[in-house]
């Protein structure tokens, strides 16, 4: 029975509706089972070169269906239409719907077992998991070099590690307590007005700052000027989905009223890469890192 289920393991047809399921698939080693992705399935560099099926909510099924995939993996939310044609259409399918940290964990362990890499996924995660731990006392930051968003072990010292003066705002004994915490908005549509949610608020409180939304697992929702306002952040990062690193803080600057939160009127907003913030992947701990040092330069320096 388990020589049955090795083989059949070996054999899958995968299609992967989630840039994030595809990095992790690729992490695991496991890519000669990716039979189709979408056209945002844009890392590593070699999912480019995988037959597209469309794209993140506008998934092709007649094309699906014509690649006779063993399993059509979905992700978030945001997919949850395509997970009801897919039973409709009755093509195999699993949805995930990552909304913590743990969560994201949980997920890649999840395709290690189906596609029998199950140790592979074990030492990835736990690759993160000490990350993670790391950045709760981290003094010092990588300089991570280009090309190198792949490393699990973004924390590992080395020539590239330098000091930051994290301590400015947070005790290094990670006090519970707020208040030397910079406050972050992170918003990731602009019309209407989105806050990020799901894990983009554990990623922040991570990263030494204090997030609009609670780490609480919730999804993103559209947001108020007066609720903006009160919050009074200290730093504004824009994560605008499909936008790469091109998020444009002029959606904000010349937005009606929104330059009576000290924050714009300051200028202190900023485009992050969200095809790492907003990918529940094995590069997760990346986004931690950049907005840790987003946070810390931008405010500190």
């Amino acid at each position: 029975m388990a020589e049955a289920n090795e083989c059949y393991n070996h054999c899958m047809r995968i299609i992967s509706l989630s840039p994030a399921v595809t990095e992790t698939i690729f992490a695991l080693g496991a890519q000669r089972h990716l039979i189709g992705v979408t056209y945002f399935c844009n890392y590593p560099p070699e999912a480019k070169k995988l037959p597209k099926v469309g794209g993140f909510s506008n998934a092709d099924i007649a094309r699906i269906k014509s690649l006779k995939p063993d399993l059509v993996i979905t992700q978030t939310i945001v997919q949850e239409k395509a997970k009801e044609v897919f039973a409709a259409e009755k093509i195999p399918h699993l949805h995930l719907d990552p909304r913590r940290l743990k969560d994201i964990y949980e997920n890649i362990l999840e395709i290690g077992r189906i596609l029998n890499v199950g140790r592979k996924a074990m030492k990835v995660v736990k690759s993160l998991v000490v990350v993670e731990q790391q950045m709760q006392h981290v003094s010092k930051f990588p300089v991570i070099p280009s090309g190198s968003e792949g490393s699990l072990n973004l924390f590992e010292e080395s020539s590239h590690t330098r000091e930051i003066p994290r301590s400015k705002f947070r005790p290094r004994n990670d006090s519970p307590s707020n208040l030397n915490r910079p406050r972050v908005y992170i918003e990731e549509w602009w019309d209407p007005p989105m806050a990020s949610g799901n894990w983009v608020p554990d990623i922040i409180e991570l990263a030494g700052g204090t997030s609009f939304l609670p780490p609480d697992g919730k999804t993103s929702r559209r947001v108020s000027l007066e609720e903006v306002k009160k919050f009074n952040p200290d730093i504004i990062l824009l994560a605008y989905c499909g936008f790469g690193k091109k998020s444009d803080p002029n959606r904000i600057l010349k937005r009606a009223g929104w330059d009576r939160i000290p924050a714009v009127r300051e200028n202190r907003i900023f485009p992050v890469d969200e095809e790492i913030l907003n990918r529940p992947g094995p590069r997760i701990m990346r986004a931690v890192h950049d907005i840790a040092l987003d946070i810390d330069y931008r405010i500190i320096i």
